[in-house]
């Protein structure tokens, strides 16, 4: 971010990444078709697993104490 670097998908034309992570979560969810599914919810899917803890931890963490 602070050198003005970004990482392009090489596969097609969407929005430069300020982080490699941020390709790499595009590269999986859009062109490989990899999303990480709520197994309590019908909640959108997730393009990774961090998403989709965020999403439990705030969701779902009082059903199971």
């Amino acid at each position: 971010i602070h050198e003005g670097k970004t990482f392009q998908c090489p596969d097609c034309d969407h929005t430069p990444y300020a982080y490699q992570s941020g390709l790499w979560n595009h590269t999986k969810r859009i062109h490989e078709g990899k999303t990480f599914q709520c197994p309590d919810c019908d909640h959108t899917p997730y393009a990774n697993q961090s998403g989709l803890w965020k999403h439990a931890k705030k969701k779902h963490t009082a059903l199971n104490l």
